[in-house]
């Protein structure tokens, strides 16, 4: 029996260390404590906050005062352990019995944790607690004795999931008074999460590239032995304007975690039809133990005229990402959906055209065709550099700076960034002189001096 559960335990110690963490001890009886009823029910009290619960101990205690930040509308699951794995030999986690809490001791010592007793023990059937209520508070009355493993399931956008954790019912009476509580209160670490973007020009012409950066913050969740652990998934999550954008015609993207470079070992890159998505590998989790934001830079290269406005999404754990599918559709149309990614901010750029009409002098209903323009910003009152603009739409720099008017006498500069400009002809229509004064347009619809 000794070398049965002997190797039981190390085996669950050996899954603990690779598939996930804990987030609140559990202690054998210390003093001699009258027999638990098996048919006593106890009631458990999960408080959800913004604010990590600094101080907090598991106790099973009520603090003398809640948290700040409160959280409502999070869902618990609690699911009931019977047994650390699936040999009967190795005994189970009746607590109302000494070996029940010798082996969750043991399985402890080993470094089992939550995630590990879920993912090898045997579960019993879950219930929910929850959604908290604008206090932060959950409350889930009716356990019978037995150890549980306590997960967030349902969780607003913006917070970041707690760790999930072990919690008895009942739990020794800290103050020595050899008795049983049945009232046991739990107060998760947790930790809210935002993220911004920015832009670097509010307008631009067709074929310049534009610098984008989303920082997200790094949840600061804790693990079994209260130290900092690494999120359970990390990435950025970018739905742009296909039309008006190209981020592949320009430089690689960048990640940096509070100014150190990560390498591209560390993340992955994908673009799913029109959704640039930059994910951390196991690697670059394993680097945000410490860390407070990582920051996202790419450029994309103007393509259209028009209204360029997009925000980012942010997915600070493995919770939200996997209510996101393969992180194709950062959307979610459903009021009641939870678990969502973390929006950004909207940024804007903006990008404009001129349209210029060539009338004759003499007769404005004569529309001139084949008179060629050049446009300088209105700033450069010596003409000295001409506007050149990107006229195709592959990405690729081929700039134009002279545009012509068609047999309607009607030229369309697109993609200006918006402004004033200078519009000078350069070349007259046959029979024609050149216009000696430039035409001043802002990014609109105007007529050419007559010629």
């Amino acid at each position: 029996m000794g070398t049965a559960t002997s190797k039981g335990v190390r085996l669950i110690a050996a899954l603990a260390l690779t598939l996930g963490i804990g987030g609140f001890g559990v202690a054998a009886p210390a003093i001699a404590a009258p027999t638990i009823d098996p048919t006593a029910k106890g009631t458990l009290h999960l408080f959800k906050g913004a604010t990590p619960a600094a101080g907090t101990s598991s106790d099973g205690l009520k603090l003398a005062t809640d948290p700040d930040g409160p959280i409502p509308g999070v869902e618990f699951t609690i699911t009931p352990i019977t047994d650390t794995d699936a040999d009967p030999a190795n005994g189970t986690l009746d607590l109302t019995t000494p070996g029940g809490w010798t082996l969750l001791a043991q399985f402890q010592d080993l470094g089992g944790t939550a995630a590990s007793l879920l993912a090898s023990g045997t579960p019993g059937p879950a219930v929910v607690a929850g959604p908290t209520g604008d206090d932060g508070w959950a409350v889930k009355d009716d356990l019978a004795p037995g150890v549980y493993v306590v997960t967030e399931t349902r969780t607003p956008a913006g917070v970041v999931p707690s760790v999930p954790f072990l919690v008895t019912l009942p739990m020794t009476d800290p103050a020595g008074t050899g008795t049983w509580l049945t009232d046991v209160y739990a107060y998760p670490k947790n930790d809210s999460v935002e993220a911004t973007k920015t832009v670097n020009k509010e307008t631009a012409n067709i074929g310049e590239d534009l610098t984008y950066t989303i920082t997200g913050k790094v949840p600061q969740n804790v693990g079994l032995d209260g130290e900092r652990v690494a999120p359970t998934a990390f990435a950025f999550v970018d739905d742009y304007d296909e039309v008006r954008l190209n981020p592949e015609a320009t430089e690689g993207i960048k990640v940096v975690s509070d100014g150190t470079a990560l390498t591209s070992d560390d993340y992955t890159v994908t673009d799913r039809d029109g959704v640039l998505v930059v994910e951390l590998d196991d690697a670059g989790l394993a680097k945000l133990v410490d860390a407070t934001q990582v920051t996202v830079t790419f450029k994309a290269r103007v393509l259209a005229s028009g209204d360029i406005v997009n925000a980012a999404q942010f997915v600070p754990s493995a919770q939200v990402k996997s209510g996101m599918g393969e992180l194709a559709d950062p959307t979610d149309d459903d009021d009641d959906a939870v678990n969502l990614p973390v929006p950004t901010n909207a940024v804007e750029t903006v990008v404009g055209g001129a349209h210029l009409t060539k009338v004759d002098a003499a007769s404005a209903s004569t529309l001139l065709g084949g008179a060629s323009f050049r446009v300088y910003q209105a700033s450069d009152a010596g003409l000295t550099t001409p506007v050149a603009i990107d006229a195709t739409d592959d990405g690729l720099l081929n700039p134009v700076s002279t545009w012509t008017t068609n047999a309607d006498g009607v030229v369309s500069i697109d993609g200006l960034a918006v402004g004033a400009y200078l519009l000078v002809e350069v070349k007259a229509p046959v029979g024609y002189e050149l216009s000696p004064t430039p035409s001043r347009s802002p990014s609109r619809t105007t007529r050419a001096p007559p010629t």
